[in-house]
């Protein structure tokens, strides 16, 4: 008998269809939603990414949700179209920088004309 791979389709699984299979996506998106915007130097690519305060950041976590390296054994979950599809539900969602060190370099780089 020949092992065979399970048939996935080609089509990007939707937001709802992912948060379906692996709810802790949602858990994500909340806690995008519960950022500490008010803090004057909140920094969007600490949170998405993580900073030696927090460790892990958003990013690390959808990592073991969805794609290539998900936790669990589900054929649509492990797919870059997963992790494609829950990389930009939960990315977009990610609150602006507000006065981080992010902003400061894009000043002395392009210039005040280059930040909102």
């Amino acid at each position: 008998m020949v092992a065979t791979r399970p048939r996935v389709t080609s089509a990007r699984p939707s937001w709802l269809a992912l948060c379906a299979r692996e709810p802790r996506l949602l858990d994500l998106l909340e806690e995008i939603r519960a950022l500490p915007t008010a803090d004057p130097h909140y920094c969007a690519i600490g949170a998405w990414f993580g900073t030696p305060r927090t460790d892990d950041g958003i990013k690390a976590r959808m990592v073991r949700l969805v794609g290539w390296h998900a936790a669990r054994p589900d054929a649509v979950l492990r797919t870059d179209r997963a992790y494609r599809a829950a990389y930009r539900v939960l990315y977009d969602a990610v609150p602006p920088c507000r006065d981080c060190l992010c902003r400061s370099i894009q000043r002395a780089i392009f210039g005040a004309e280059a930040t909102p």
